[in-house]
């Protein structure tokens, strides 16, 4: 289980997550997403997910955060 992480207040809003990489958006926080969301989706029965991104430069930095907190709830990704 992961510990508690601090987020910037500006990069989560009331339906999606919006920052800029290296501000105020770092790999941690997609680590931490990553581990919240494959919470909710385990505890709701789910097994398996599927991620992908576009082609900024930083993309696959954050992809590679957000599958190791997926992986870390018991996911299939």
């Amino acid at each position: 289980m992961m510990q508690a992480h601090q987020f910037d207040s500006v990069i989560l809003r009331e339906y999606d997550v919006r920052g800029t990489v290296g501000k105020n958006l770092h790999t941690a926080d997609a680590t931490a997403l990553g581990c919240a969301y494959g919470t909710m989706i385990r505890r709701a029965g789910g097994k398996k997910v599927m991620v992908g991104y576009d082609g900024r430069t930083h993309s696959p930095a954050m992809e590679t955060a957000l599958v190791e907190g997926l992986m870390s709830t018991g996911l299939e990704v």
